[in-house]
């Protein structure tokens, strides 16, 4: 009787580990645009989304803030820590999926060409 009830407080305890499933979190970020170097500012613009392009105008290292404008002219700063030189991975991975399926068709095309030649032989 023992062991059956040991068993099922058991099988209990795992349903849940069988039920789990994987989840990711979310690489976008979305940073806001305040009116001057720090949080108690107003903000500008409540979302930039991680990979927007910005025109940096002027970096203060002391506040670790930076004066940058939107494409729509929208000036105004953002915290420095969040900005990079080079695409987000998001932007890499599009353009290098894109190139993938530029070659791919191209690799179609040249393999038709190849074997449309040999046929003529």
């Amino acid at each position: 009787m023992r062991a059956g009830f040991f068993a099922l407080i058991a099988l209990v305890g795992l349903a849940p580990c069988a039920l789990a499933k994987t989840v990711y979190v979310r690489d976008t970020l979305y940073v806001p645009l305040r009116g001057g170097q720090g949080q108690e500012y107003r903000i500008l613009h409540k979302g930039i989304r991680s990979g927007t392009p910005l025109e940096v105008l002027q970096e203060n290292e002391e506040t670790g803030y930076s004066l940058v404008r939107m494409e729509d002219g929208l000036e105004g700063w953002i915290q420095t820590q969040y900005l990079v030189d080079e695409p987000i991975a998001r932007d890499l991975l599009d353009q290098a999926n894109q190139k993938l399926d530029e070659l791919e068709k191209l690799h179609e095309d040249t393999q038709k060409q190849l074997t449309d030649a040999i046929q003529e032989r």
